[in-house]
């Protein structure tokens, strides 16, 4: 389709020894060696990880050190208040450390306080305002997760009144050129864990927050001569991973694939999490375990999770995550879902709100700016970063979302050839304070500075065209009818995709349309009836909005044309496929179904 690249992988490789050493198929194979696992030895440990292929917490520059320090405070029965974030990230990180400290603070009297912001009332990060109230706690030591280095102010003023402060953050870190060099730029904190530090020399550089916040507990059980069970803890931590869109390859992957295996084989020992997981993925007989699935993960539980920072409290998800009455759980677990749907709905309103501006600016211009800025007056601030995600989807364009008046808050996304922190970096002078990630940030920026900012942004992108068209990566031209059951099984083994680990696509060229019929609910997708070149037939779903679908096929073939198909006829146009294979099961019958990604 328009504004899409496909693109072929072709990378040559030793299949052979795969499929004789692993025992797997040749399209497992071929799709193993166009990710790198081009030898048995990596490709078991892609497929088959152990909880010893984790890299030792230990590795992460001063993690050691600060478990030390939080040793030091439990053993002398000091106070530790924990700052943490509103989102997945945040939530799972918090709870993670409460958790844990709680387990050696319980033998030395020390106590553990935890602090989520509220996203309205106190905004993103530790200020002076939990500071002040951590000291009216007895706080002797503050430690953050998931946010803190860049909270300059903040922790200056923790100093101040004599606190210990440990920063565990994986936000980019700012960076200044002194004599030539760049030089990190941290607050004035005892200790600062962060594997973006220069020091660092940590193999995983995409750690999400609560797998930073977590480096430390491992080296906290090590201090103590204690065996951590991280087991039990992988599915949080990968709850956090995915939801936080951290890359799905190399220990990330691992940590969601053995978490898998642990829930698979054990279930979900944390009380809420487990109910839900079954409130919010419901099972035929109310009585199972879901299955689970990074789409689930992602697409269900996460943004249950982000609900309650969004509309309400995080501290509501943190305290599902506490509970340990299975009944109370599921009636937490129930508000989280209820919030979720009342999202959903205000994020529907506002999205037709945002596509509005930006195509009345786009037609007032000419062209679509490259760097999206879009102003929401009547938006919820909490529903930014999600509008600012479905705006970059839908015109592949960095997008930002700004709410509020005199100050406006921002949340921005971005797509791979631009990375938003390095190029928020170019226009600091005009905003008040920023932070993230190459493909998320945050902004706070006065509002007599939007129209400028957006044209600094603009002036200084250097984008291509290119650059704004959707990649598309073909793992192999592959008649449909070539993958069988036991294909699609075994590709299921490279889960998790997301970023960093994009699922399997194939193509296939020359496809003859025999008719195009609607489906879904409102009928707003299409079903293919396809003949491929070798006169098999089979019906493929392409799930992209219809109008959108059926607008490019009239401008490819005409308008008569497509009324023809739309019929179920024949008309003698073909088109190209990438399509994903996908394993299907109803009434004991097995069979491969054709999910289109696309079609050219």
């Amino acid at each position: 389709m328009n504004n899409e690249n496909w693109t072929l992988k072709n990378v040559v490789g030793d299949e052979a020894s795969l499929i004789n050493e692993l025992g797997i198929g040749y399209i497992m194979a071929r799709t193993l060696v166009n990710r790198g696992m081009d030898t048995p030895d990596k490709a078991r440990k892609y497929l088959y990880p152990s909880i010893n292929d984790l890299y030792d917490g230990s590795l992460l520059y001063n993690a050691f050190e600060a478990a030390l320090l939080l040793k030091e405070k439990i053993i002398n029965g000091k106070t530790i208040s924990i700052i943490g974030d509103y989102d997945v990230d945040g939530i799972t990180s918090t709870y993670l450390l409460k958790k844990h400290l709680n387990r050696f603070a319980k033998r030395y009297g020390a106590k553990i306080y935890s602090r989520i912001p509220h996203r309205v009332l106190d905004g993103y990060g530790i200020n002076k305002e939990m500071i002040n109230e951590a000291i009216e706690l007895g706080t002797d030591t503050i430690i953050t997760c998931d946010n803190g280095i860049s909270a300059f102010e903040a922790v200056a003023y923790a100093k101040e009144c004599n606190l210990s402060v440990i920063i565990t953050d994986h936000h980019e870190v700012k960076r200044t050129l002194i004599d030539g060099k760049l030089q990190d730029e941290i607050p004035v904190a005892d200790i600062v864990v962060n594997q973006n530090l220069e020091a660092d020399k940590c193999p995983n550089k995409h750690m999400c927050g609560a797998l930073t916040a977590y480096k430390v507990i491992e080296c906290l059980y090590k201090s103590f001569e204690e065996k951590l069970d991280k087991e039990k803890d992988l599915l949080m931590l990968s709850l956090a991973t995915v939801c936080d869109v951290m890359p799905l390859e190399d220990e990330n992957r691992m940590i969601y694939r053995l978490a898998m295996d642990e829930y698979n084989k054990n279930g979900e020992e944390n009380t809420g999490l487990k109910a839900l997981i079954k409130t919010a993925l419901k099972t035929e007989d109310g009585e199972t375990m879901p299955k689970l699935s990074c789409y689930s993960i992602g697409h269900v539980l996460g943004p249950c999770i982000n609900a309650t920072g969004r509309l309400e409290s995080a501290d509501l998800s943190l305290e599902l995550l506490e509970e340990e009455n299975y009944d109370s759980a599921v009636e937490k677990a129930q508000k989280l879902i209820e919030l979720n749907a009342v999202r959903k709905d205000m994020t529907i309103d506002a999205l037709a709100q945002a596509v509005e501006l930006i195509e009345k600016k786009a037609s007032e211009k000419g062209k679509l700016d490259d760097i999206i800025v879009v102003y929401m007056t009547k938006c919820h601030e909490s529903l930014a970063g999600i509008l600012a995600g479905r705006i970059r989807e839908k015109y592949q364009r960095p997008s930002f979302v700004f709410t509020g008046n005199d100050i406006l808050k921002g949340s921005a996304r971005s797509i791979t050839a631009y990375s938003l922190y390095e190029e928020l970096t170019k226009v600091s002078d005009l905003m008040i304070r920023f932070g993230g990630h190459p493909m998320a940030a945050g902004v706070s920026i006065n509002s007599d500075k939007l129209e400028e900012f957006t044209e600094a942004l603009n002036e200084k992108a250097n984008l291509k065209e290119e650059d704004f068209k959707k990649k598309i990566v073909i793992d192999g031209v592959l008649p449909f009818d070539r993958v069988g059951v036991k294909d699609v099984l075994e590709l299921a083994m490279l889960e998790p995709f997301g970023k960093g680990n994009e699922k399997v696509i194939f193509a296939e060229r020359d496809c003859l349309i025999k008719g195009i019929r609607y489906i879904g609910k409102n009928n707003n997708y299409l079903r293919f009836r396809l003949q491929n070149s070798f006169g098999k037939t089979y019906d493929a779903s392409l799930f992209k909005e219809a109008s959108e679908v059926l607008k490019y096929l009239n401008e490819k073939f005409g308008q008569v044309s497509v009324n023809r198909m739309l019929e179920g006829k024949t008309t003698g146009d073909k088109i190209s496929i990438a399509y994903v294979p996908q394993y299907n099961c109803y009434n004991g019958v097995e069979k491969v179904q054709c999910i289109l990604e696309s079609i050219s």
